[in-house]
């Protein structure tokens, strides 16, 4: 690259970068604070939203790179799945009361 040592020095000692460099090592750690309080469930977009509203301005791309950069990866929850089948045609319990809701004696059938 063809830039002079000064300009080079310039960039170097330039507190704009230095500041840009603070403020994405904290956007970092927030992201990765909330990605984890969150379960590793929240994608770009939902980090972008719960970073506007505590009041962080960031982009959903910005996000995504952040993540990216992290190895923060999304777990997508599992499919519910049904565990028991139950038979339409299994037999059910004889009614031994016949319909007849009126006992003999109090607690007696």
């Amino acid at each position: 690259m063809r830039v002079s040592t000064r300009a080079y020095d310039a960039w170097t000692n330039n507190p704009d970068r230095q500041n840009k460099t603070k403020e994405e090592t904290k956007l970092k750690d927030k992201v990765e604070q909330i990605f984890y309080e969150n379960k590793q469930v929240y994608g770009s977009r939902r980090m972008a939203d719960a970073l506007s509203k505590i009041g962080i301005k960031a982009s959903c791309y910005q996000v995504t790179q952040l993540m990216a950069e992290l190895g923060l990866k999304v777990r997508h929850p599992k499919k519910y799945k049904v565990t028991t089948d139950s038979d339409p045609n299994d037999a059910t319990l004889p009614n031994k009361l016949d319909r007849q809701l009126t006992g003999k004696a109090s607690n007696k059938v």
